[in-house]
């Protein structure tokens, strides 16, 4: 086997298995790391309205716990799944050495026994040529051929086939991970959102509860209040009218004013307490009558500027009909004045015209009818 195949046969499955670890453990590592701030978020106390759910944190914290576990079973058990490829790798490429090995020992043996042999006697003729076994000069053999090409061939379509179908199962492998893999994070999400949804719901509904409860609060308190301001006003109403009863009733607030009238109408002023409820009475119809005096004066008067206004406002509109006319007639005026010196000047611009042309004579029409009528 060529040296360059021996290379890619003794590294190349290593180097790919441990790539694709590699790879492997960064993507869970970034799947980790992506869930953790995710989680941050979502269970943050400082975004939240009401307290924390320590129960439903705790069990959240023990799945969390449960799933690292997991993970982390998973992570040894593809890591033991990898070096147990990579051991089959190792053991078949040293079985492919130790074939190599006594492939050439059995050629160098061949050798040497063909070496051994005493020249100038020549097998029996009846024995089959065997090629391989032929030196250069029975013409059986040309240098620089190989007969084990097909065997090194075969053995080369058997190891890439086998890595094909190794390197086909660790990408199913990987493919069926990854799906098992968003399955759980999309059942956790579901959860998390299933949970969050029954949070929020379970928040709208005391925050519905105690919109209720405020309201029903608010009434009683507007009733209680409104009862109050009933019972005040039906406490004032009463003392008010209390008050007035009272002050009807004393002799001191209410004096008799009559002991102070004197017969022709007069009063006597060491005896006067005031006017009585008849003479108010009679100032208030005096002072009515007053103002309708004054309110069918004002009434008269708006009358009389309405009708000046009508007046004046009719005068002004003939005096302006009167210059109108007046500038109309005048402009009528203007225009056959206008006319009249237009005609005259046309009159005299024709008669300059024919003096123009008469002012070398002519000989009219019948001045020469008479010549040639001679009777001679």
């Amino acid at each position: 086997m060529p040296t360059s195949m021996q290379s890619i046969g003794a590294g190349e499955p290593t180097s790919l298995a441990v790539q694709q670890h590699d790879k492997e453990m960064a993507r869970t590592v970034a799947m980790r790391d992506r869930m953790e701030a995710r989680r941050d978020r979502f269970f943050n106390a400082r975004n939240r309205t009401i307290g924390v759910d320590m129960d439903a944190l705790s069990g959240q914290v023990a799945e969390r716990r449960e799933r690292d576990q997991a993970e982390a079973q998973e992570g040894a058990d593809d890591h033991a799944r990898q070096r147990y490829i990579t051991m089959l790798l190792e053991q078949r490429e040293a079985e492919e050495r130790e074939a190599k090995r006594r492939e050439m020992f059995d050629l160098k043996a061949n050798w040497e026994e063909q070496a051994a042999l005493p020249k100038g006697q020549p097998p029996k003729r009846g024995e089959p040529i065997k090629p391989h076994e032929c030196g250069a000069s029975a013409l059986q053999n040309f240098a620089g051929e190989d007969h084990h090409a097909y065997d090194r061939s075969r053995l080369q379509r058997q190891q890439m086939r086998s890595w094909t179908t190794q390197q086909m199962a660790e990408k199913s492998a990987n493919q069926d991970e990854e799906r098992a893999e968003a399955a759980r994070y999309a059942a956790y999400v579901k959860m998390l959102d299933a949970r969050r949804g029954a949070m929020e719901a379970e928040e709208q509904a005391e925050a519905k509860q105690a919109t209720k409860q405020q309201q029903l609060d608010n009434l009683f308190l507007a009733q209680q209040k409104a009862e109050a301001k009933h019972q005040d006003d039906l406490a004032d109403r009463d003392a008010k009218a209390l008050h007035v009863s009272n002050m009807m009733g004393d002799p001191l607030m209410c004096e008799d004013t009559g002991v102070a009238a004197l017969g022709d109408g007069g009063v006597r002023r060491e005896h006067f307490k005031g006017y009585s409820k008849a003479q108010i009475a009679q100032f208030y119809k005096e002072n009515q009558q007053m103002l309708e005096e004054k309110a069918g004066a004002k009434e008269a008067e708006a009358a009389e500027e309405a009708l000046w206004t009508s007046q004046t406002s009719h005068l002004n509109k003939m005096i302006e009909a009167h210059e109108a006319e007046s500038a109309a007639q005048k402009r009528f005026e203007a225009m056959e004045h206008k006319a009249a010196i237009l005609q005259q000047a046309e009159v005299e611009k024709a008669r300059k015209k024919q003096a123009e042309l008469d002012k070398y004579g002519s000989v009219q029409a019948g001045y020469f009818d008479g010549f040639g009528t001679s009777v001679r």
